[in-house]
């Protein structure tokens, strides 16, 4: 009798409950449809239309968009404002149906192929310019001179002329010369080309505007930043130093695999691999930047929606006319550009800011032109979980923001969490990509994910090069596993840190492979780097091994406690420090590492000498 009485109120509380509303979407639908399973609704926009009608009838009523399979290509960005979320009493879901593939692709296929002389090639009237190119659910290589299977895969520059207005100083043309000893292609064939320089820890990509083999002098196109030749500047004294490549040109096309657009006649060329064919390959050409934006404001927060099993897919990004001139996290300098120095950053395929209590689960975000997604302005209570981000362009997570909104702003990112995911293969296009960026952001978790394949840094945590204190503090990065990172770039390592976070913590991450390119002649590379102005953190129980260098470098940190971690160093110590332009100090034992006050500003609150490690319990093996 109990049991039946149990089971009996069950049966009405779940009666009780108001039942979730189902809309059904397909490729292969009709907006005359009414989204039911067998009639579905055609596109996104269009259960966006009647997921406001159905909460304007039953604001309390969850929603679920239920996405049938195939590739849904969008025409322009799939904007959520706060009229296309749930809200705090209400959710909305968009999902794929369990074991079936659902895509929202930026992009668009390519037919018409004609073929002369082993390369095939198609006519593009109404695209401007091409950087990204996908064939059979890869990304193709785009045409470069080096190939990246050449010895050497980059050429060396040699030397820089610089012109420069005489009254305003402003620089009208930079003349940079490749040297002697290689042997530059001539270009009969019309089409723009760049060239790609890989400078310490960034890349600059910029339009050729003249070129000569025979002297291997290269104009370029302006603006140019950095005209003082600072450090990490085209203009270093150290020039010849950075190693760099052509690409873009139709010349340039020498193998199998290889493409470039003749921006010019607009013909698109491509030369197959050996086993693709005319009539079976898919060539998909990206044409939107931004796939989705959830976009609130500071009155009204997207709230309560949430994305389920769904592949997001084939974003474009194209060289500004200004070009790139690269910092470190994909973000560039900003002079001649009129863009804000914290804006100044490549574009992300989703983008999230003034959201609060959104996730993705099950997500799987890849072949982008520039950056995956980027969690920012505003935005609260975030999950992504169990989603893979590769094969993208920039930096494949970004979280918070470049610059400080202060500890008592709504503007503050907090509460995002990144979990149980996988980020590989970023920088594909630009490669002082990290894997995942946190900038100015608290109470954020990164946690159980697998970092891997990446050109530069694995996990960067912080935006700030001194121990000024600000909004950002209590972040956790636990219990990842990062290893194959700093394949190109240097002066980075597995996770990277800047600035005073009181309260974060790098616990329990499993760390090794730490890569070094023999192109690349920066500062080392680290297991952990403790970069500028890191202060604060507690870094325990963290296993470090196979490492280009030392375990753990610091560079001008303060009161950071290394803690019950495993050290298993190579040719160099465990532990090194590095004081402001001093000789590098070093540990291989729990010694505390102390350097001297260089005359730093009296309100970092800085004595005489610092300590940068505190050491306990750590095993070196």
């Amino acid at each position: 009798m109990r049991t039946t009485l149990i089971i009996t109120l069950s049966i009405l509380l779940l009666s009780c409950q108001p039942q979730s509303t189902k809309i059904f979407v397909s490729p292969d639908g009709d907006r005359l449809n009414p989204g039911t399973e067998k009639s579905p609704l055609g596109t996104i926009e269009q259960a966006q239309r009647m997921v406001r009608e159905e909460m304007a009838t039953n604001p309390e009523q969850d929603i679920r968009v239920i996405l049938k399979e195939g590739t849904y290509f969008l025409s322009k960005t799939l904007v959520f404002d706060e009229l296309n979320g749930g809200s705090n009493i209400s959710s909305l879901t968009y999902e794929g149906m369990p074991g079936r593939e659902i895509v929202f692709s930026g992009g668009r296929s390519v037919s018409g192929w004609t073929e002369f002389e082993g390369i095939w090639q198609v006519e593009v009237p109404d695209i401007e310019s091409i950087e990204q190119l996908f064939v059979n659910g890869e990304r193709a290589v785009r045409a470069r001179i080096p190939n990246l299977n050449d010895d050497p895969a980059r050429w060396y520059m040699d030397s820089i002329k610089v012109v420069k207005d005489r009254q305003d100083k402003t620089m009208l043309q930079v003349d940079l010369w490749i040297r002697e000893q290689y042997e530059l292609p001539e270009l009969s064939q019309s089409g723009d080309f760049e060239i790609v320089v890989f400078k310490d820890w960034a890349t600059l990509r910029k339009q050729v505007a003249a070129y000569d083999p025979e002297s291997g002098r290269l104009a370029l196109l302006p603006p140019f930043a950095l005209f003082d030749g600072s450090y990490n500047s085209l203009l270093a004294p150290y020039l010849n130093r950075f190693t760099g490549y052509l690409e873009g040109h139709p010349a340039f096309i020498d193998q199998p695999g290889e493409w470039a657009f003749d921006k010019k006649s607009k013909i698109l060329f491509y030369k197959p691999l050996p086993d693709q064919s005319l009539d079976e390959c898919e060539v998909i050409i990206p044409t939107i930047t931004q796939l989705v934006l959830l976009a609130g404001s500071g009155e009204q927060r997207v709230q309560n929606l949430h994305f389920r099993n769904i592949h997001f897919a084939h974003s474009a990004y194209q060289l500004p006319e200004f070009g790139h001139d690269g910092r470190q996290a994909c973000f560039y300098y900003n002079q001649g550009t009129g863009i804000p120095l914290e804006e100044a950053l490549i574009e992300e395929a989703i983008r999230v800011e003034w959201a609060e209590n959104c996730s993705f689960v099950n997500c799987w975000v890849e072949q982008t032109g520039a950056n995956g997604i980027f969690v920012t302005t505003g935005s609260k209570n975030i999950l992504i979980d169990q989603t893979i981000l590769e094969d993208i362009g920039g930096n494949p997570l970004m979280i918070g923001m470049a610059k400080d909104p202060g500890l008592e702003s709504e503007e503050l990112v907090k509460g995002i969490r990144f979990s149980n995911g996988k980020v590989s293969r970023g920088g594909r296009h630009y490669d002082s990509a990290v894997g995942i960026w946190m900038g100015f952001c608290r109470d954020c978790q990164i946690m159980g994910n697998e970092v891997f394949d990446l050109p530069y840094t694995g996990i960067s945590v912080g935006w700030q090069w001194n121990p000024k204190s600000t909004s950002s503090g209590a972040n956790l990065i636990e219990g990842n596993h990062i290893y194959e990172v700093m394949q190109m770039l240097g002066d980075g390592g597995g996770i990277y840190t800047l600035g005073f976070q009181p309260g974060s913590v790098i616990r329990n991450n499993e760390i090794h492979d730490i890569l070094r390119s023999e192109l690349n002649h920066a500062s080392p590379n680290n297991g952990l780097f403790i970069d500028e102005g890191s202060k604060g953190y507690l870094i325990e129980s963290n296993h470090i091994y196979r490492v280009s260098h030392t375990c753990i470098r610091g560079h001008r940190a303060a009161g950071v406690e290394l803690r019950n971690n495993i050290f298993e160093p190579g040719e160099f110590p465990a532990v090194s420090h590095t004081p402001p332009y001093g000789k590098m100090i070093f540990a291989n034992s729990d010694s505390t590492i102390v350097w001297p006050n260089p005359g730093w500003p009296v309100e970092w609150g800085y004595p005489d000498s610092i300590t940068a490690f505190t050491m306990n319990g750590n095993q070196f093996k």
